[in-house]
């Protein structure tokens, strides 16, 4: 069990480093918080609750460095996307051109589910990583979104990391919707 726990750990460590190279320090407190939480429970616990000190480690180190963009399922596509264009490593040269027709496909469903949010941080994620940048979600605790952007060479080291640390959103990743109806 200390083995799986261990590589668990590692795992978010090295999430915090591809996502953060210019902050060690986060990779070393999520690593703290994680061994911390770690020796305060007994063996007969679940591993995954271990993981979750140091997700909120490494979803808060983002986060205070300015790295994060962070909102509710349920925030109106405008508000999302302003979010996300005030993160510093957001790709400033992406194209929303596809944004009005989006907004109008979606307009007779209204904004209420995860699957419509979803598909909209797809879309994002696809266009991103068309010109060098891959949008990765952070695994967390709540209903909220925890979206960072970072070089589109990290995609593959993120991705084996596992969907239970981190996501690289693409279509399809959430939706299961590999097609793209706005054509760009």
């Amino acid at each position: 069990m200390m083995a799986d726990w261990e590589s668990d750990r590692d795992r978010v460590v090295t999430v915090a480093g591809l996502i953060a190279p210019e902050a060690p320090g986060i990779a070393v407190a999520v690593r703290e918080a994680a061994d911390r939480d770690h020796a305060d429970r007994d063996e007969d616990h679940d591993c995954k609750w271990h993981l979750a000190q140091a997700q909120a480690e490494l979803v808060g180190g983002v986060g205070d460095a300015g790295l994060l963009g962070w909102f509710y399922y349920q925030d109106d596509y405008k508000d999302v996307r302003e979010v996300l264009r005030a993160v510093p490593t957001f790709p400033q040269d992406l194209s929303w051109d596809w944004y009005e027709p989006f907004l109008a496909e979606r307009a007779p469903y209204e904004h209420d589910t995860f699957g419509a949010i979803e598909r909209f941080l797809e879309l994002i994620g696809e266009r991103c990583f068309e010109i060098g940048t891959t949008v990765a979600a952070l695994e967390n605790v709540t209903d909220n979104y925890a979206l960072v952007f970072v070089p589109a060479d990290r995609a593959e080291a993120l991705t084996a990391l596992g969907s239970d640390v981190v996501r690289v959103v693409r279509l399809g990743c959430w939706t299961g919707l590999h097609s793209d109806p706005q054509p760009h």
